[in-house]
C-alpha cells in the first residue's frame, strides 16, 4: 500500500506485544484497522460483517503475538488472518441464503448512499469467484506486491499472478456491459 511504512515498524510492535505491551496493539490496529476492514468489506460485500471480522483478526494477532517471526511479513500474515476469516464468513452465510427474500436483513443504509458507479463496482467484484477475487482485491485495491499476495493466499507467486489475471478478466466481463450502456451489474452473479 502506498505511504505503508516498512514491516520493521509492524515487526517491532509485534516483539512489543508479545512481550505484554497494550499500546502495541494500538499502533497495529491504528497503522492496519482501515485498510485491513477495506479488504474485509471488499471480500464480503458487507461492512458490518468486515468490521467483525478486522476486530477478530486483530484478536486472533492478539493471541498469536508471541508466535509471530520477524521479518516474515506482517501485512501478508495479517490479511492471511483476515482472508481465512471471510472464507469462514462465506461459508457461513451460504447456509443463509436458503432464507426467503421477505426473512432477509434490509440492506444497510450506507449502500443506498454509494454512488451508482461505486455500486457497479462492487458488485463486479462480488461476481469474480474465489481464489481470483482475493488476488484482485489483494493486489490491485490494497497494494500488496505478488510475494506478499501470495503468502497471504498461501498460493506461489506463479498461481497467484494466474489468479489475478483471471480475477482481472471476469471483472472486466461483468463491468464491460455497465461502462458501456448503463446496464446494471447482476448482484449475485457467480460463475
Amino acid at each position: 500500500m502506498e505511504g505503508m511504512p516498512d514491516d520493521g515498524v509492524d515487526d517491532a510492535l509485534m516483539v512489543r506485544l508479545a512481550a505484554g505491551d497494550p499500546e502495541a496493539l494500538r499502533g497495529i490496529i491504528q497503522r492496519h484497522g482501515a485498510p485491513l476492514a477495506n479488504f474485509l468489506r471488499q471480500m464480503t460485500g458487507d461492512a458490518a460483517a468486515a468490521e467483525d471480522l478486522a476486530q477478530e483478526s486483530f484478536v486472533r494477532v492478539f493471541r498469536n503475538a508471541a508466535r509471530y517471526v520477524p521479518g516474515g511479513g506482517f501485512r501478508a500474515w495479517l490479511y492471511t488472518i483476515g482472508r481465512h476469516l471471510a472464507m469462514n464468513h462465506a461459508r457461513d452465510r451460504q447456509a443463509e441464503r436458503d432464507v426467503p427474500e421477505a426473512q432477509s436483513p434490509a440492506a444497510p443504509a450506507d449502500r443506498l448512499e454509494r454512488s451508482e458507479l461505486q455500486s457497479a463496482i462492487e458488485r463486479a467484484i462480488a461476481a469474480v469467484p474465489e481464489p481470483f477475487r482475493g488476488a484482485l482485491v489483494l493486489c490491485v485495491l490494497h497494494g500488496l506486491s505478488y510475494e506478499e499476495a501470495a503468502d497471504a493466499s498461501g498460493c506461489s507467486v506463479k498461481t497467484l499472478s494466474s489468479r489475478l489475471a483471471r480475477g482481472r478478466e471476469r471483472f472486466r466481463e461483468v463491468i464491460g456491459p455497465y461502462l458501456a450502456t448503463g446496464t446494471p451489474v447482476p448482484v449475485e452473479k457467480r460463475c
